[in-house]
């Protein structure tokens, strides 16, 4: 099995799941029970969080725990929208952001804010001058992502988050999820408001996600009960996934820096290979991230070569997996291309630190030998 599908989600790491069976073993009881078992629960959680927090020298954030990213975009959007509602309802994106996002900001469009939405150029980028052109008076927040699940563009994020601020009293969200924990910690270093990731996209587990708050900001009730998480989302926390997710990030930090460059080259190989195949088009810049390639096959149906690969023991994906039950286009590049025929056939390759080389030669040949024999 040779799984190209890390944008999707990624295996979870053997030490990984060692720290949460242990820490769900050791370390049961509730957090906000008063008992001793109920404090030391506390303790390593609140341990943890400080560690995942240090990791990205996120210390100026509070860290809020939420059951994956999508819930950590919709409690960012939704509470810096009504949490600032009074400087403004206006909210700019790209049509570049992830599902979780644009159908966030339509709940948004039902409860009386307007948007706009930016259109990226052809590398997937929205610029920090047409961030500015699309500021108003009545701006409240801006929400765009660092870098795009589907192609990899890398927003230029330090830029779009200090124009912001420089120009206006709006909130800056980002969604980080392709990148923190990958590539680096941009978003943090800027000061970006809100900050959304999830461990599983780097070898963490599944049913966790993350959001960075800066402590001066104090989001409105988003899930009522006992009042845990700062009285923002009530619930029993997870001790022992907070635990698994601080150990998978300063895995993932140490590893992604070490094979960086080898993923360059792969990225790099996979690209010069795909363009030498007569059909086949790179919607990816070259400037995007060494972890995502998309490409497309115009006029042909991805399924049936994406189906035909599964069962050579090659697994890539058509598009985002949180996109993959909605229209048969890819939204990133019919936005970037302005093709409908490049949208509708678009391919996802994407990596981890943990894709071998060898790995690479095996799916390059299966690869070429499938496309040959189905379209050629």
């Amino acid at each position: 099995m040779i799984y190209l599908d890390s944008a999707a989600t990624t295996s979870p790491d053997p030490t990984v799941l060692e720290t949460y069976t242990k820490a769900a073993q050791r370390y049961f009881g509730n957090p906000s029970s008063p008992h001793g078992m109920g404090i030391t629960a506390e303790s390593v959680l609140t341990q943890a969080k400080e560690r995942t927090r240090r990791l990205l020298s996120a210390q100026e954030y509070t860290l809020f725990l939420t059951a994956s990213a999508t819930e950590a975009n919709n409690l960012a959007l939704i509470g810096l929208a009504h949490r600032y509602r009074h400087r403004g309802r206006h909210i700019i994106s790209s049509t570049m952001e992830h599902p979780s996002i644009l159908k966030t900001l339509s709940y948004l469009e039902t409860r009386g804010f307007t948007l706009t939405l930016l259109r990226p150029d052809t590398r997937g980028i929205i610029s920090p001058s047409r961030i500015q052109n699309a500021l108003r008076d009545d701006t409240s927040m801006v929400t765009i992502m660092h870098v795009n699940n589907e192609t990899g563009s890398i927003s230029p994020i330090q830029e779009l988050i200090h124009t912001v601020h420089r120009h206006s009293h709006a909130a800056f969200h980002c969604d980080a999820v392709q990148s923190l924990g990958k590539h680096g910690n941009a978003p943090i270093t800027a000061e970006a408001d809100t900050i959304s990731f999830s461990p599983h996209k780097f070898h963490g587990l599944n049913g966790m996600g993350g959001l960075l708050c800066k402590k001066t900001i104090q989001l409105p009730s988003f899930i009522h009960g006992g009042g845990q998480e700062e009285g923002v989302r009530s619930g029993t926390e997870h001790c022992a996934g907070a635990a698994a997710m601080a150990r998978a990030l300063r895995l993932s930090l140490q590893e992604s820096r070490k094979h960086h460059e080898r993923l360059c080259r792969m990225n790099d190989l996979f690209r010069a290979h795909l363009t030498s195949l007569e059909g086949i088009v790179i919607n990816s810049p070259e400037t995007s991230s060494p972890y995502i390639l998309n490409i497309s096959i115009p006029d042909k149906k991805p399924e049936p070569f994406v189906s035909a690969l599964s069962n050579a023991g090659v697994y890539i994906s058509t598009k985002s997996a949180c996109a993959a039950n909605g229209t048969g286009e890819s939204v990133p590049i019919r936005e970037m291309t302005g093709s409908l025929r490049r949208a509708r056939s678009s391919l996802r390759i994407s990596f981890t630190y943990k894709t071998r080389t060898d790995e690479i030669q095996e799916a390059l040949e299966i690869i070429t030998n499938t496309y040959t024999r189905m379209y050629l």
